[in-house]
C-alpha cells in the first residue's frame, strides 16, 4: 500500500519554506519562533516530535520541542534524545535511523534510543551558522523511514530559518548575556585554532610592546672611572745634585719619615767646609778691624762674614734635606729610579709620589650627554679592569660644574664614594667602568633615547 502524501509534497518545499521564514520574521521572541518552527516542521513532515537543541559550552541544550509549551530537562528521556543528537554535532552530518550499511556515518546512539523507546524513524541535522554546527534538529516518526527527497526539503528549511532562530536567540536574550556571547565569539575567534600565523604574530607584537613601553627597566648612565687618593705628595729634588741611593720603587708601601731617595751630599759637604772657612776669616778680619779703630773697615768686614754665614746655613739646609723622606704614610705611585743612580737632577724635579692609602674615592668621567641623568646621592656600581668579576657599590658625593674636553667629547668629572671600605688591593690610578643608576624607564627609552637627541640637534626637531 503507498503511503499517503506529506503536506511537503503537495505544497513543494520552496513554498513551505518561504512561509516558514514568514511565520519566523513575525515573531520578536526565540521561544515562539522556535515553538513555530517545531510545529512547522512536525506538520509538513507528519513527525510525531521534532526536537530543538543549540550547542551551549560544548554540550546541547533542548529549547523547543514540537506541541510541548514546559519540558524538563532532568527527564530521562530527554537525557537520552540530547545524546542521540549529540552525536550528529560530533560528526558535523546527518544522521537517519534506519540506514543503510553504507552510509559512513555512526548511528549507534540513534539506534540505541529508536529501539528502547520502540520508535520507527528518527533522524537528526546539524543546524549550521558559518559552516559551523551550532544546533540539531531531531525528528521522529512513527509511520515509515524519511527518504532522501524529505531530507533535501529538511536541510533547506533548516538552513533557512537557521540564521533567523540563532539571532533571536542571541539578541533576544538579556543585554548582558549579549554582550557576553559577543565577547565570547571574538575569544574563540582569536584563539581559535585558525589563522595561526597571524594571531601568533599579533602576539609577538603584543609582548613587544608590553616589553618596550610596560614593563620599566633600570636606567644607567655609564662611564670610565679611575681611582683617585685623597692625598697625593709629590718629592721634588730640594737641590741640584746626582742621586745617590735609591730606597722604593712604585707600589712598595712606606711609613712616615721613612727615606726613600738619597741625593749625593759630596759636593753640598765641600760646599759647606768652604761657607764655614770664610765665614771665619770675615769674622776674624772684623775683630781685627775693631782693635785697629777702623770702623768702616769693621761694618764691612762683618757684612761679609754674615753673607759667608747664610750660605752656610743654606748649605746645611739642603745637607738636611738630601735624603728625601716620606710625609705620611701610604704607597710609592710614581718614580722608578732604580736604573738613574748617578743620573743628575735639577731642583723642582719631582722624584717620586706617595699616595695615602686611606679614604680612596672613585672619579668618573660621565658624557655631557647623559650628565642630566647624574645627580648627587645616585647610587651605582664601580668594576675595574684588574677584577671585573668584582662589583663595588658606590654613591656618588659631586659632580664638577665645568665639563672637560677631552679626546672622546667633553665629559664632566664625577667623583664617587665607596659604600664600605676599600679592599686592601686597590691602588691609585686603577681604572675601570661605573654605572650610575638613574631610576626606573621604559625599554623604548632606553635603546632609542640618543638617536631621538641626535636628530633633535641635528634636525632641530
Amino acid at each position: 500500500m503507498t503511503p499517503p502524501p506529506s503536506n511537503l509534497q503537495a505544497k513543494g518545499p520552496l513554498i513551505a519554506s518561504l512561509e516558514l521564514m514568514s511565520q519566523l520574521n513575525r515573531e520578536i521572541r526565540h521561544a515562539p519562533a522556535a515553538m513555530s518552527f517545531c510545529n512547522e516542521l512536525a506538520y509538513h513532515f507528519k513527525a510525531s516530535r521534532v526536537a530543538l537543541a543549540y550547542l551551549r559550552d560544548d554540550h546541547l541544550e533542548t529549547v523547543a520541542i514540537s506541541d510541548t509549551s514546559r519540558f524538563d530537562r532532568r527527564l530521562q528521556t530527554m537525557r537520552d534524545l540530547e545524546i542521540a543528537m549529540q552525536e550528529a554535532v560530533d560528526q558535523d552530518d546527518d544522521i537517519l535511523w534506519p540506514t543503510s550499511r553504507e552510509e559512513p556515518v555512526i548511528t549507534r546512539e540513534h539506534e540505541k534510543y529508536a529501539r528502547h523507546y520502540s520508535i520507527h524513524a528518527i533522524c537528526s541535522l546539524p543546524l549550521r551558522i558559518d559552516q559551523h554546527p551550532c544546533g540539531v534538529v531531531t525528528l521522529i516518526r512513527e509511520e515509515r523511514p524519511f527518504n532522501s527527497d524529505e531530507i533535501d526539503a529538511l536541510r533547506l528549511m533548516i538552513d533557512l530559518a537557521g540564521r533567523r532562530l540563532i539571532d533571536l536567540d542571541r539578541y533576544g536574550r538579556q543585554w548582558w548575556r549579549h554582550y557576553f556571547l559577543q565577547a565570547r565569539d571574538s575569544l574563540a575567534m582569536a584563539f581559535g585554532p585558525r589563522h595561526t600565523w597571524i594571531k601568533f604574530s599579533a602576539l609577538v607584537m603584543c609582548l613587544l610592546i608590553v616589553i618596550l613601553f610596560l614593563i620599566p627597566f633600570p636606567y644607567r648612565v655609564t662611564g670610565d672611572l679611575m681611582l683617585k687618593a685623597q692625598a697625593l705628595v709629590n718629592l721634588p729634588a730640594p737641590f741640584d745634585g746626582f742621586i745617590q741611593t735609591v730606597h722604593a720603587e712604585p707600589g712598595d708601601k712606606v711609613t712616615k719619615d721613612e727615606v726613600l731617595v738619597t741625593l749625593d751630599p759630596t759636593e753640598l759637604k765641600l760646599k759647606e767646609a768652604e761657607s764655614t772657612a770664610n765665614t771665619q776669616h770675615y769674622q776674624s778680619q772684623a775683630l781685627m778691624a775693631e782693635g785697629a779703630d777702623d770702623v768702616t773697615q769693621m761694618h764691612v768686614y762683618q757684612a761679609q762674614a754674615d753673607q759667608a754665614g747664610s750660605e752656610l746655613d743654606q748649605v746645611r739646609y739642603n745637607l738636611s734635606h738630601a735624603a728625601l723622606r716620606s710625609p705620611l704614610e701610604g704607597v710609592v705611585v710614581e718614580g722608578d729610579l732604580k736604573d738613574k743612580l748617578g743620573s743628575p737632577v735639577k731642583q723642582g724635579d719631582v722624584l717620586m709620589k706617595v699616595a695615602l692609602l686611606k679614604d680612596l674615592y672613585v672619579e668618573a668621567e660621565i658624557n655631557e650627554a647623559d650628565i642630566q641623568a647624574v645627580h648627587d646621592g645616585s647610587e651605582g656600581e664601580a668594576r675595574l679592569e684588574s677584577r671585573p668579576a668584582d662589583v663595588f657599590p658606590v654613591i656618588v658625593s659631586r659632580v664638577e660644574p665645568a665639563a672637560m674636553a677631552m679626546n672622546k667629547g667633553n665629559v664632566f668629572k664625577v667623583r664617587c664614594q665607596l659604600k664600605g671600605e676599600a679592599p686592601a688591593w686597590w691602588r691609585p690610578g686603577m681604572t675601570g667602568v661605573i654605572k650610575i643608576r638613574s631610576g626606573n624607564t621604559n625599554l623604548w627609552f632606553i635603546l632609542t633615547h640618543r638617536l631621538v637627541d641626535f636628530l633633535r640637534l641635528k634636525l632641530w626637531l
